[in-house]
């Protein structure tokens, strides 16, 4: 038994319509380059979305291995969240080791200087 095949049609303007292969007078539309004959967007775009959900679920999860006692929430915004509050302490910290290096150098440096004149502390 024959089964006429279906055709899947996209007309310029964007409308959507399946048609078996005897619809002559839209297939001429197809052939004269008037009507575009391809696959619904979803099948065509599926691989390369998915690639890229995969790659961006991976980064976050190794950017969720980075921080420290990240929160029992394991969604997005959880995520970014934890690693806002990561760098800020690490930015926290580097600043009060500057100041720490800072005072250290001062130190030396008076102490440098008083020996340089031959004065000693007791």
């Amino acid at each position: 038994m024959y089964e006429p095949r279906i055709a899947s049609v996209v007309y310029q303007d964007g409308e959507w319509k399946k048609l078996p292969d005897n619809s002559s007078s839209d297939m001429m539309k197809v052939l004269s380059g008037l009507v575009k004959l391809t696959k619904p967007s979803v099948d065509f775009h599926f691989p390369g979305q998915r690639a890229r959900r995969e790659e961006l679920n991976s980064k976050y999860i190794a950017l969720r291995q980075q921080i420290p006692n990240p929160s029992t929430k394991r969604d997005r915004s959880s995520i970014v969240k934890d690693a806002i509050r990561y760098i800020h302490e690490l930015t926290t910290t580097v600043d009060e080791l500057r100041i720490l290096v800072e005072k250290k150098r001062k130190r030396n440096d008076t102490r440098e200087m008083e020996e340089g004149r031959g004065l000693e502390k007791p």
